[in-house]
């Protein structure tokens, strides 16, 4: 059955229901073959399993020995913008710690002042909200196989010895040799833990940081030395049960220190620890740039609009 459009000057234009139905189908189809994002990574998970699981998407956020890890989309980190004070890369596992000194374990040379490795003091760090606040970038492939990576060990000092250069290790190969007052420790009390962290978990990849750690103010009352140290390790999880591994495969990881209290979750420029900047970090929405199905209706319909015009114009010629 046709439908009648009367134009501004009286005239009538028909055109059919079929014509109508091809087109509402049309745009139908191109809304279906819009881009998916990719599935999560997992499971299985690694076994044994996360202590804080951030790969997985129904995790936002976890707390180990007072210290809060998050899902993050603070933007930008591009180089030049985003501003590290440790960086390390190596592959299979890495660890490392900032100083002034070059070629210590596996951070990135060169470092020192102005760097992307290099002392930090506490006067440079600044409480939000009773937190200090560290954003970690990570770097891997973000293929299936190789996006996950686990921080495997996470320790802060106070010292007053600048510019380090210990590269001594237990017999688990963490650093053992890191002069200074020992602030706190992921793996206190004798329990290993890690957290397990998705390079495709926002979607965005490289650019935009991966994870909020709020330290609790308190934390650094007393830090008894002048100097801030993070030590931090990476990839020493067994994956060998996973269906993907967990060591370091590609770029860099990198720290940095921030005065924001994480993502709001479309800009992730600044924002709150609160429900909104949670749900807009990890919402698929936030995290994959698709062609929206309103903006392909409306092409649809500026379509249809043509057509009738064009008929308009014809039967007015006639």
């Amino acid at each position: 059955m046709g439908a009648t459009k009367t134009g501004r000057d009286g005239a009538s234009v028909k055109f059919s229901g079929t014509a109508l139905a091809l087109a509402l189908g049309l745009i139908a189809s191109v809304v279906h073959a819009a881009p998916q994002p990719a599935p999560p990574a997992g499971p299985p998970w690694p076994t044994p399993a996360p202590t804080i699981n951030l790969a997985d998407p129904a995790v936002t956020s976890g707390t180990i020995n007072g210290v809060e890890f998050k899902v993050d989309k603070t933007q930008p980190t591009g180089s030049g913008v985003f501003q590290p004070f440790l960086r390390i890369q190596q592959r299979g596992n890495e660890q490392g710690y900032n100083t002034n000194t070059d070629q210590v374990l596996d951070n990135v040379q060169p470092a020192g002042a102005g760097q992307f490795t290099r002392d930090v003091t506490f006067n440079e760090l600044k409480a939000v909200n009773g937190f200090f606040s560290f954003i970690l970038d990570i770097n891997e492939s973000s293929s299936e196989k190789n996006r996950l990576i686990s921080l495997d060990g996470l320790k802060l000092f106070a010292t007053n010895t600048a510019s380090q250069s210990s590269e001594t290790v237990d017999s688990s190969g963490n650093a053992s040799g890191i002069i200074g007052n020992l602030l706190w420790d992921m793996d206190a009390g004798g329990i290993d833990r890690y957290v397990l962290l998705d390079y495709d978990r926002i979607g965005t990849g490289s650019g935009a940081s991966d994870m909020l750690m709020s330290v609790p103010e308190a934390l650094f009352a007393n830090p008894q030395g002048t100097n801030f140290v993070l030590w931090s390790r990476f990839g020493v999880t067994d994956s060998s049960n996973s269906s993907t591994n967990t060591t370091s495969d590609a770029g860099f990881e990198e720290w940095a220190y921030t005065y924001t209290t994480g993502s709001s979750g479309s800009t992730g420029t600044t924002g709150t620890t609160g429900t909104t900047g949670t749900t807009g970090t990890t919402g698929t929405t936030g995290a994959v740039s698709s062609p929206g199905s309103s903006s392909l209706a409306l092409l649809g319909l500026g379509m249809m609009g043509t057509a009738l015009w064009r008929r308009k114009a014809r039967g007015t010629q006639a």
